[in-house]
């Protein structure tokens, strides 16, 4: 251990222990490959998605004849988006409409979240005057130690906490009246 210590280069910029540079430069270097490999997954989903509509629309009537929903470039989207719970549970089932509402819920939290953090993390942050630059400036270490700033990201947690605590809450009681009438339609047949 301390004989590979010693045979690390030196880098410029700022270090976070064991040689790791942090900078906009090696963001974009990370950022730009996982760019590449979104974009070949979803052109390989493109294109596999009307040839194995058995797959991937099974409960929908006529799939096994190679029909589909949404045919055409991305016009799945379009039904996840705008197709009500009941449709979608009609012809995807119960398992679709349980990921789409967590996935959306998930999605919200993100959105949420990132309009606390930049309104008031990264301004914190970035006046916080311990002389960090780069991405750093816009980190906790940025901040001095003692500083009233420090009181920003607790009560931010918190806020989080309670964000994520309400949807959660609010989200699972919907899922359990969704399947509560699924059952009762299930049962009725």
């Amino acid at each position: 251990l301390i004989l590979l210590q010693t045979q690390t280069p030196k880098r410029e910029g700022h270090t976070l222990g064991r040689g790791r540079v942090m900078s906009s430069a090696a963001l974009v270097s990370v950022l730009i490959p996982s760019a590449v490999a979104f974009g070949v997954y979803i052109i390989v989903f493109e294109c596999l998605r009307p040839f194995y509509t058995k797959f991937f629309a099974p409960r929908f009537t006529g799939s096994d004849k190679g029909s589909y929903p949404y045919k055409g470039p991305f016009a799945w989207t379009w039904g996840i988006a705008f197709e009500d719970e009941a449709t979608v549970l009609e012809k995807s089932g119960l398992d679709v409409c349980v990921y789409i509402r967590f996935t959306a819920m998930c999605s919200t939290v993100m959105f949420l979240f990132t309009i606390v953090g930049f309104l008031i993390l990264v301004p914190v942050y970035a006046t916080g005057g311990n002389g960090q630059d780069d991405l750093l400036k816009l980190g906790l270490s940025n901040v001095k130690q003692g500083s009233d700033r420090l009181w920003a990201p607790a009560v931010v947690m918190y806020v989080y906490t309670a964000i994520v605590v309400y949807l959660v809450q609010k989200n699972y009681t919907e899922i359990v009246e969704l399947r509560k009438d699924a059952w009762k339609k299930v049962n009725s047949m």
